[in-house]
């Protein structure tokens, strides 16, 4: 982990994507979805391509209600950052409810020129 003196507007430009990946799944936008997403996405071996399962899960549930919290960011040397919170998630299918609990944690990373830059999701999902 890095000590860094622009930690807290680092933070604030990964909380952006952060809150910005949950709105896209509350309201099933893949467009602003896959926009958060690095180029460079290092998918998990073994698991579906990212872009496949995410497809799918919009296609598939009727309705999808995101919300995270007690969120922590740890900044790492290479411009790297994890990410991890907690979620509740609520996805209905035929008016059925689907309720998820959990905790996840995924990686980011940032893009761009020193000057104009961003965070991407890039592995852990």
């Amino acid at each position: 982990m890095v000590v860094c003196t622009s930690c807290t507007d680092e933070q604030t430009l990964i909380e952006e994507t952060i809150e910005a990946r949950t709105k896209a799944i509350s309201a099933k936008d893949k467009k602003l979805y896959f926009s958060l997403i690095h180029p460079d996405f290092q998918e998990t071996q073994g698991e579906e391509p990212l872009r496949s399962r995410i497809e799918h899960q919009f296609a598939f549930w009727d309705d999808i209600q995101m919300q995270t919290y007690d969120l922590h960011i740890e900044l790492h040397k290479g411009d790297l950052a994890r990410a991890t919170q907690k979620i509740k998630m609520r996805a209905v299918k035929n008016n059925v409810p689907k309720h998820i609990d959990g905790n996840e944690s995924f990686w980011l990373k940032r893009t761009g020129s020193p000057w104009r830059y961003r965070w991407l999701i890039y592995k852990g999902l």
